[in-house]
């Protein structure tokens, strides 16, 4: 992270359809807001602009607008912006408020448009994840890149019915408590706070000082801290009879619905579901008066500066929010419990 943020003045370039138009676009910018979301949700970018002379031209939607921030030093050399991604034009709002013409322009991010979203009919048999990851990928001209625990685990039998490509990988995600997502080009798979930079580098830890902030928020969770385990059940066909697995302690188990095919999803499942519970006990938010632009999802945190209570352990960024306007960059940072270095 940037240590020399804070005596910096906000910088940025946009481009749409590969032109340059960061020049016609200062002196009109109003906000700008973008959300960087964990896992398959698509980020979200919004633009607001000035247009009292009536010059701007409206985009088309499905245009692809490419963004940069971060900040231009006061008496430094320049650093480089920080590319945030590529998003495709969805909405396209006109409105005429105290006394002002403003265009707003709502995109998402291009990486879940097109073919991701078309359904398909496919029977996987008696494969590795990273082997039907490396199917996906190559279908979609994605680089793939899968965390070796994920890497080696084996899925007897999954159906992809009337279900498009990035709804199934979800689906297969929420089996493993992992999370799919796709940036720059690449097909991540991973699980919840392990995740790894496109190139496969460990996610650097984020240091969030109390003193940097303008107001932040702790919540507890404590709904379902009775559990000592989840049960699950299946089906063995061989001796007709429902069976049992459980994952963490069978004392007072938290009991799955379902009644799973085979051992091996049922103890999927009940893993998944064990370690989604202990990791839903803790939550917070942050106002950041300077913003960090090279902040990413599933980045570890560690935290300096708050009560002891707080230091419980997190996962690891669920969601960042930048918002840049004439006058500064703040960012607004959630994350949830895990592996809090502390």
């Amino acid at each position: 992270m940037n240590k020399d943020t804070a005596h910096s003045i906000p910088d940025y370039r946009i481009v749409i359809n590969d032109n340059n138009v960061t020049s016609l676009i200062q002196g009109r910018l109003i906000s700008l807001t973008l959300k960087d979301e964990r896992g398959n949700k698509a980020d979200q970018l919004d633009i607001t602009l000035d247009d009292s002379n009536d010059q701007l031209t409206l985009p088309n939607k499905k245009s692809v607008i490419q963004v940069w921030l971060g900040y231009k030093e006061k008496g430094f050399k320049h650093q480089p912006l920080i590319f945030k991604g590529s998003f495709t034009v969805d909405e396209i709002n006109y409105s005429h408020q105290n006394g002002t013409d403003t265009l707003r322009i709502t995109a998402r991010s291009a990486d879940f448009k097109g073919p991701l979203k078309v359904k398909r009919e496919k029977s996987w048999h008696n494969l590795t994840l990273e082997s039907i990851i490396n199917t996906i990928a190559t279908r979609h001209d994605l680089k793939p890149r899968i965390s070796p625990t994920l890497a080696t685990e084996k899925i007897d039998h999954i159906d992809q019915t009337d279900e498009s490509d990035i709804a199934f990988l979800n689906r297969v995600a929420k089996r493993f408590d992992a999370i799919c997502s796709i940036k720059s080009g690449h097909l991540l798979f991973a699980e919840i706070g392990k995740a790894t930079t496109v190139s496969g580098k460990p996610l650097p830890t984020l240091t969030i000082n109390k003193a940097d902030c303008t107001s932040y928020s702790y919540q507890t969770m404590d709904r379902e801290s009775d559990y000592t385990g989840v049960q699950s059940y299946w089906n063995d066909k061989k001796y007709a009879r429902r069976k049992t697995v459980i994952a963490g302690d069978g004392e007072n188990p938290k009991i799955l619905r379902n009644t799973y095919p085979s051992e091996q999803q049922a103890e999927q499942a009940a893993k998944a579901e064990w370690k989604k519970l202990n990791r839903e006990q803790a939550s917070m938010s942050f106002d950041l008066a300077v913003g960090l632009p090279d902040v990413l999802p599933e980045m570890p945190v560690a935290l300096n500066g708050f009560k002891k209570e707080m230091k419980v352990q997190f996962q690891g960024i669920e969601s960042i929010e930048h918002i840049l306007t004439v006058r500064d960059l703040r960012s607004s940072i959630k994350t949830s419990t895990s592996s809090l270095i502390l």
